[in-house]
């Protein structure tokens, strides 16, 4: 028998997981479910990330999502990237205003 999924226990997991059902249209089992296995591909990335822009407040480098794929990881990278948007206001993105610094250095 299988061991059983550990159920996302922090609010930015729950949150996570709602984001990647809402556009995988599937529900991630745990905290290591992953992205790709649940049929998330290139495409859905850019889907997910505006999705956390827009829920977060932080701009999810492109890279996070190979880096990070499970639910876990990705949500402790989110995490970390919105404690550092709390303590530097100044770079947090801001929508439809090209050139404004983000906490990656990305741009738009």
């Amino acid at each position: 028998m299988p061991p059983l999924a550990v159920q996302p226990s922090s609010a930015t997991e729950r949150r996570l997981a709602l984001i990647w059902s809402r556009i995988l249209a599937v529900q991630p089992q745990g905290q290591d479910a992953d992205f790709f296995a649940l049929g998330g591909d290139s495409l859905a990335v850019p889907r997910v990330r505006d999705a956390v822009l827009a829920s977060f407040g932080v701009d999810v480098p492109l890279n996070s999502f190979y880096e990070c794929p499970q639910l876990r990881q990705l949500a402790t990278r989110v995490g970390i990237r919105t404690t550092d948007t709390i303590h530097r206001p100044w770079a947090r993105r801001e929508r439809g205003r090209p050139g404004h610094s983000t906490p990656f250095g990305a741009s738009g």
